[in-house]
Order: structure tokens, then sequence, then C-alpha cells
């Protein structure tokens, strides 16, 4: 790779964009514009460019795609996206705007789903879109890669056609379109994982949704054993009998020194509203154990969504592995909770330093949440979530780190569930130590394998799922 100190291609590269539009490694917004959600995935780039309209993100596509800089794409979430050269900014692409003729949402690639949130509250309040459940995940990452959210239960995953309806991209030749006017090109972007392209644009769904959902933490004294096997067992007879779209939670442990999250509890949803929520068919069974503490309230989807945004302040500050296995309603047995808790504690005596970055989230879903009917990537058969993250505060701790803590991870999924097929995760959480790619997309991976061919013809779109 020729690499950015070639002042003459660099200059070249900085005459395409206003100076507005270029950032270095001194300006005061380039950490803001870098930064990846885990610290080992930060290669530093020596030039970040964040042009601000389609012609400056044609020219930059173009020019890019024919050099021999190293590159990458950055649209504003949480992801791993970083290069040696040249970072490509997405971010100012921020616009939304919304048509109620036909219900539809025009959102720029740049944002985050709390920004979404925020400027559709205000656009057209009343109305949500099948959107990522967390605020600081980029609405690019999410959606390119199946995009589950707390709607998913009653209208599938957001990369569905009849949630996720165009896809505004910039070719490798600089050449735009709305995907739809190559029908092949918007299936793989539904749920495909990206990397045929600079997506620029979505158009969206938006549906009319309740602003009553009961939503919150229910919190439990995370160092109590029986009530860790109460939780646990009452959890797992839950699930056996709830089969309402409307009705999910996620379930966490973590160490009890981490700020993000308490040691064991419940961010429940009831779209039912507050009354139905706390009673027999919501979540009585898990208010009625000794010690939970209700912190629960009426909320609307961007008050629920924006539980999660704390955590943000961990971005960039571990060195981390995660990955999200899928699970079936009958693997959540009685003793679930109790395996993944007790993993979570193996590791960390096993090396402390772990418990900086170290978790296990099991997130509870409806049968419908992982379905959907033309795109690239869905799974039936599945219905939650096993996510697990293993890593260390700070900078990178070397190789030997790093392969340690992905075979960590590798054996959280068999200490916690049993045995895993190579093809039930998810894409957005794609390990290729890990999972096998022709087995995550299955009987799709051909078609994606011979589209990315087509539309990267010489590999240039790297990051993500490798379909080589």
């Amino acid at each position: 790779m020729l690499h950015a100190t070639e002042d003459t291609n660099f200059a070249e590269l900085r005459a395409l964009l206003p100076e507005s539009e270029t950032i270095d490694p001194s300006s005061p917004i380039y950490q803001k514009e870098s930064v990846c959600w885990s610290a080992q995935q930060d290669l530093h780039p020596k030039l970040i460019l964040r042009p601000t309209c389609l012609s400056s993100l044609q020219g930059i596509v173009k020019h890019l795609y024919a050099s021999t800089f190293d590159f990458a794409i950055r649209s504003g979430g949480v992801g791993s996206s970083s290069s040696c050269d040249i970072l490509l900014s997405m971010t100012a692409f921020d616009s939304l705007t919304f048509d109620p003729s036909s219900e539809t949402v025009t959102v720029g690639a740049g944002q985050t789903w709390g920004d979404l949130d925020a400027k559709l509250s205000e656009s057209a309040p009343g109305y949500a879109v099948v959107g990522a459940r967390c605020p600081f995940v980029g609405v690019a990452g999410a959606m390119l890669t199946g995009c589950i959210s707390w709607l998913s239960h009653e209208y599938g995953l957001g990369s569905s056609p009849q949630n996720l309806l165009d896809v505004q991209i910039v070719l490798h030749d600089g050449r735009l379109l709305w995907a739809s006017e190559e029908p092949q090109l918007l299936w793989a972007l539904r749920g495909g994982g990206g990397n045929l392209g600079v997506v620029a644009a979505f158009k969206l769904k938006a549906y009319r949704y309740t602003q009553s959902i009961l939503s919150g933490i229910i919190k439990f004294p995370s160092s109590s054993k029986e009530t860790l096997e109460a939780v646990s067992r009452r959890l797992a007879v839950f699930l056996r009998r709830c089969e309402d779209p409307k009705i999910a939670c996620h379930v966490f442990i973590r160490n009890p020194s981490s700020p993000f999250l308490p040691g064991l509890g419940l961010l429940v949803f009831d779209a039912n509203g507050p009354e139905h929520g706390r009673g027999e068919d919501g979540f009585k069974w898990a208010l009625d154990i000794e010690g939970a503490v209700d912190m629960t309230r009426e909320c609307t989807i961007k008050d629920v969504n924006g539980y999660s945004g704390g955590a943000r302040a961990k971005m960039g500050r571990t060195s981390n592995w995660m990955t999200g296995t899928l699970v079936k309603n009958e693997q959540v047995d009685e003793a679930f909770l109790i395996r993944a808790n007790d993993w979570c504690d193996s590791i960390i005596r096993e090396d402390e330093g772990l418990a900086g970055g170290s978790f296990v989230l099991l997130e509870c879903m409806q049968e419908r949440a992982l379905q959907g009917e033309g795109v690239a990537w869905s799974k039936e058969g599945r219905r939650h979530v096993l996510q697990v993250g293993v890593g260390y505060k700070g900078l990178p701790k070397g190789e030997e780190a790093s392969k340690k803590a992905v075979k960590v991870l590798e054996e959280s999924t068999k200490r916690i569930i049993g045995d895993c097929e190579k093809g039930e995760y998810l894409p957005a959480f794609y390990q290729p130590e890990i999972m096998d790619a022709r087995a995550l997309y299955a009987e799709s991976f051909e078609k994606l394998k011979q589209l990315k061919e087509r539309y990267d013809p010489q590999g240039r779109f790297t990051g993500g799922i490798s379909f080589t």
C-alpha cells in the first residue's frame, strides 16, 4: 500500500475537498471522527475526509478506489472501521425528511439511531421506524447487517423489504444511484454486510406506534445466589409461555464494578402499556422476586432506545472482542443465567484484567424478530441473541492477549449454551476466527460473492464480512 506520507498524492486528495472537509490528527475533532468501539481496531488514519455533498462524495470515492491508499468508510456509529491512511467519514450526511403521504423517512447514512430518534420525534411525533435499540449505533452499520429492533417482533428485521425501501449508494466508479434501479444490489444491501459501495442515504418505512410503553430496568441484588437462581428459573418459564410480539426484554450480567450496567438486571419492554407490563402477562414475575428494584416507567420508543446510551462512554477505552450467538427458545432453560454468570466469574478469576471489558447479555425476543423475506440474511428457528464480550481496559495488550480473548470468547458459547453451529451468529458481530461466512449466509453466500465481485471488482471496499 502507498501510505499518506507521500505528499504529492496526499495533496491530490486534499484538492478534491475544501479545507474544512479534511481532518488531520491535530484537529480537535479527529478523535470523535475516528475512534473505534474496540481500541485494538484503531489504526490511527493519517487523514480523514468528511465530504458534505453528494458530488464531493462521488469524486472522493472514485479517486480512492483508483488509488493505492488504504482506506475505510465510517458511517458514524460504533463499528471498527479504520485504516492506516484514509478514513472516509459520512457524518456530514445527517439529514432526515419525513413524507406523511407515504409514511416514509429518508435519512442520511452518517447518523446514529439516537440522531434519527430525536429528529423523527420532532418531524413526525407518534411515528417510529424499525431501527436498532441503541442510540449510538450507526444507522448504516445496523441496517446493512440485518438490524434488530424492539419493533422487529411485529414488523420483522429492519432490512426487510417492507422496512428498508431503498438505499442511495455511490459505486466504485463514482456513479450515484438508488439501489432499486438495480434490484440485485438492493437485495444484497438488505443484510448482506455492505461493502459494495458507499451508502449515502436510506429510505425507511415509518409506522404509527404507541407512546405508552412500559420500559426501564428491574435491578436485582447481584451478590445473591438465590436471586440469580430465581431470575434464571422464572425467565425460562416466562419465555416458554410468552408469545406476545409487543413484549421483549434484555437480561444482563456484568462485573459489579462496571459503571454502565448493574450486576444483574432486566431491561423490559411492553408496548401494551404500563398496567399490562406490571401485570401477570407482563413482568410481574420479575417484580415479585425478593430484592427487585423497579426502575421502570412509561416511555416512548425514543426513551426506550436511550436506556443503553450511557455505555457510549466506554467507546475506545477497552480492547474488546464481541459475538452475538443465536439461541433457540428451548435452549434458555432454568439454569441458563446461572451458567452465564459462572462463566463470567470464572474468566475474571483466571485473569483479573478481563473484569474491565467482559460481559454477558441475553436479548430475549419473539419469533419474528430474526426473520425476513427478500433479504440477504435472516434466521428461521432462532429467537434470542446471546451477546458476549471479552476484553481489557485500555489499549491492546499484544497479539497473545488477542488470541487468548478470541479463544475465551469462542469457549463462552459452549459453556453457556453448548455446541453452536458456525452459522448461528449475528453478522454485525462477525469474528472470522469463530464464524464461517459461508455458513452465516447459507444459500445467500454464493449470490453475495458474485455481487461483491461485480460491484467491488478490485476488492477495495474492505472491513466486515469477507466473501472470498
